[in-house]
């Protein structure tokens, strides 16, 4: 649509039409995310294994750990473009030649230096270009690739390859590889890296790259269950074990004392039932250390506040004296 109005546009200044019939048409691009998916390592690797020769693992490793374009990019890398030395390559980009980034330096990635040592060793003597032997027809033998626009028969052969690794074929064969690639380095599979450094590597601006080649994992769910599943634990683990604190009382020992006989001085009211719900008039310990606990509360609203909240723990039977001794 936006060719098409660009087009008539123009004919409509030359004077060619009288008006442009696209104008007021709408011309907003629509994103389809239908067809995006995420590829694992273990699949792609497992697609490798199938392929015919060493030079089709390589054009793969370049689309899935490298993160190339998949037609001019990966065409258009020559030998004198790998350094071996510094564990680099230049890639060389004619989609983004006329910005001014024709040219950009990537590192090696993990599976790419052995893929280009096998197919070093399968090239043919004197070959300028990585990809020869599968390249399309119309770029056999040329010394020269100065644009490289149709892909022949490169998404053919690469879904036959699929299919006969037993996997079913995904939409967008060789986008999703890159796009796939993006998304670990977004995820700090290879290390944190800054979201500029990716961008560079991969040859577009940051606002592409978000909006195109994010890509969701099933691990990303993952993940999240397992933080509510360890959070829900946590707070279950809290109310089992947590302990009120309290500044106002502190306990010497919580350990269970072995009982002990009852005082023949104690009145038959405590000696029958020995616990401090027995009569308090005939337990004199009991009323004093209540009476020095209201005269405590009254130093403050604060500490009153926090004698008042404390609760007394389950004491055993005939230990009364022991008992208040924790105060």
């Amino acid at each position: 649509m936006q060719h098409a109005f660009s087009f008539f546009e123009k004919m409509v200044a030359k004077e060619v039409l009288s008006c442009n019939p696209f104008k007021g048409l709408v011309q907003k691009v629509v994103i389809d995310d239908a067809r995006n998916r995420y590829i694992d390592e273990e699949t792609i690797l497992k697609v490798m294994e199938y392929a015919p020769d060493a030079e089709w693992r390589l054009m793969i490793a370049l689309w899935r750990f490298a993160g190339l374009r998949a037609v001019s990019e990966v065409l258009t890398l020559k030998w004198e473009d790998i350094l071996w030395d510094q564990k680099e390559m230049m890639v060389r980009s004619p989609k983004t030649e006329h910005c001014g980034k024709g040219i950009r330096k990537i590192p090696f990635f993990p599976h790419i230096e052995e893929c280009l040592i096998d197919a070093a060793e399968q090239a043919q003597r004197g070959a300028v270009y990585v990809i020869e032997k599968h390249a399309p027809l119309y770029l056999r033998g040329q010394k020269e690739r100065v644009y490289v626009s149709r892909q022949g028969n490169v998404g053919t052969m690469f879904r036959k390859i699929i299919l006969r690794a037993g996997i079913v074929p995904w939409g967008k064969l060789i986008h999703n590889l890159r796009a796939s690639f993006e998304t670990d380095l977004l995820n700090g599979e290879y290390g944190q890296l800054g979201i500029h450094t990716i961008a560079k590597w991969l040859g577009h601006s940051v606002q592409v790259m978000l909006q195109h080649y994010g890509r969701h994992k099933q691990s990303d769910y993952d993940q999240i269950a397992e933080a509510r599943e360890r959070v829900k634990r946590q707070k279950e683990q809290k109310m089992v074990c947590s302990v009120p604190q309290n500044e106002c009382l502190t306990l010497e020992s919580t350990a269970p004392c072995p009982p002990k006989k009852a005082s023949p001085k104690a009145s038959p009211h405590t000696a029958a039932r020995g616990g401090i719900g027995g009569n308090r008039v005939e337990s004199p310990f009991f009323a004093n250390t209540q009476h020095a606990l209201k005269n405590k509360a009254h130093e403050g609203n604060t500490r009153h506040q926090m004698v008042s909240s404390c609760k007394l723990p389950k004491l055993p039977q005939r230990r009364t004296r022991d008992c208040f001794r924790l105060f």
